[in-house]
């Protein structure tokens, strides 16, 4: 009988897309190979989510394809003491706006397209997450938190920890100190930027265990770099980094 009126409300009242509020896919009249966010986006926004499906430089997460080309390996460069990285999607169209209206309209009833979509990504890339002991968000200041609301690196690594089956620590790495946001600086001045910003809390509960570090996006890697940085000083075996969007 439940299922009877659900139908019956998504004909009455159908859903609408998160991102351009056009009609979107009905969840029950879906079929094998539709799009699994059909109750939640437009045939058109699900198209074009920028999925990163070919291959992927083994250390970095670079797509590799003829239109990617050549590129410097970010951890040859900036963070060599990182394990690997891995995204879910690029950060462009679909997706940049999706992150963009998450992260500071605050459109909570995003919350639901932002954990299929690190499903489909863990479903990437799980099998490079095997040895993770503990799953850690790249953390924000307590200001930052305050006028956002959320923590929305906490919010994706939650997500891998229920997919994964793996403790999430939410307080074992913090940032003590607000830093100019890493987007508006130039690629040589994000490093200093956050020198001395991250953190360890009880570093006894990170000792020889393979930490997995979760944010939104990563564009150079410098956060990544130096809150993996910190989290090896404190007695990390090894640092994997997981972010949902990457810019290329």
């Amino acid at each position: 009988m439940n299922h009877v009126w659900s139908t019956l409300g998504s004909l009455l009242f159908p859903r609408r897309c998160l991102i351009c509020d056009q009609p979107a896919g009905s969840p029950f009249f879906s079929f094998p190979g539709s799009s699994i966010y059909a109750s939640l986006l437009c045939v058109d926004c699900a198209a074009g989510l920028p999925a990163i499906a070919g291959p992927v430089c083994t250390k970095c997460g670079y797509p590799q394809t003829d239109k990617t080309g050549e590129h410097d390996c970010v951890l040859q460069e900036l963070g060599r003491h990182l394990e690997l990285i891995r995204s879910g999607y690029l950060y462009e169209g679909v997706m940049m706006e999706t992150i963009h209206r998450w992260k500071y309209q605050q459109r909570h009833l995003l919350l639901p397209l932002i954990q299929k979509l690190v499903d489909r990504a863990m479903d990437r890339w799980k099998d490079d997450f095997l040895d993770v002991d503990v799953i850690v968000a790249v953390p924000l200041a307590a200001a930052d938190w305050r006028a956002r609301g959320f923590n929305q690196a906490l919010v994706i690594a939650g997500r891998g920890a229920f997919y994964l089956g793996k403790p999430l620590r939410r307080r074992l790495l913090i940032k003590t100190r607000r830093t100019p946001k890493q987007a508006r600086l130039h690629r040589s001045s994000r490093t200093t930027n956050l020198a001395g910003a991250f953190q360890v809390n009880r570093p006894r509960d990170l000792v020889g265990k393979t930490v997995l570090l979760c944010d939104d996006v990563m564009t150079t890697g410098s956060t990544l770099a130096a809150a993996g940085n910190v989290l090896l000083q404190a007695g990390a075996k090894a640092v994997k980094c997981f972010t949902l969007c990457r810019v290329l």
